[in-house]
């Protein structure tokens, strides 16, 4: 059995103040249950479409890098991350796979990082994106991204919960597949969303809980 309260939960998730409710309830063993401040108007990996939309978001993916719980850069699906030279930085990718069986490979990541550049995309950090010059994967496990000046802030960037890492089977519908700790199970639109744990989530022994519950 888990118990997971609100605290807990959003500690584990982002250090943000997405939930509304007083507090999150398990009223089943290993199922939780907490309240949205509305109904997510959609689950595109790369907008900003609010706060409910983000709790979900990052339930269902994860990207390169992300905070720890003292505000300090931590790998995700990246297991390092240096810069190299003035104008590049290298990333090592971890092992890992999303939720559609897909490894998570450079050639991956690069795909990403294009779409959110993309001459017609909607991504909220399109413009910063601008500034990658080229993108090279050396292979399967590394990603060069050469930018065209000295970028010190792209760490930040690829931390952000709008950056997320989906599967290249993606193809631009309104949920894609992640390589977060849940998947989207079942939703009901504008009253909840019901998730399970995804067996082969990159992170040992996690996700604890059996199934997680977003509902107005």
């Amino acid at each position: 059995m888990s118990h997971a309260s609100r605290r807990a939960f959003i500690a584990g998730a982002a250090a943000l103040p997405f939930l509304h409710v007083p507090g999150a309830r398990a009223r089943t063993a290993g199922m939780l249950t907490f309240g949205l401040s509305s109904f997510p108007p959609n689950l595109q990996p790369w907008a900003n479409t609010g706060t409910a939309a983000g709790t979900v978001k990052l339930i269902m993916y994860r990207g390169l890098l992300s905070y720890d719980a003292k505000g300090a850069l931590k790998g995700e699906l990246a297991e390092s991350w240096a810069p190299e030279g003035t104008d590049a930085w290298v990333i090592k990718l971890r092992e890992a796979v999303f939720q559609d069986g897909e490894k998570v490979t450079s050639e991956a990541i690069k795909w990403n990082l294009e779409q959110v550049a993309a001459e017609k995309s909607t991504a909220y950090l399109r413009a910063e994106f601008q500034g990658v010059d080229k993108i090279d994967t050396p292979d399967a496990r590394t990603l060069r991204v050469i930018m065209r000046q000295p970028t010190a802030t792209l760490p930040n960037w690829l931390a952000s919960y709008h950056l997320p890492m989906v599967s290249p089977r993606f193809g631009g519908s309104n949920v894609a597949v992640g390589a977060g700790p849940f998947v989207l199970k079942a939703q009901e639109r504008g009253v909840a969303l019901e998730f399970e744990p995804f067996d082969r989530y990159f992170k040992p022994g996690l996700p604890k809980l059996k199934c997680s519950a977003p509902s107005l």
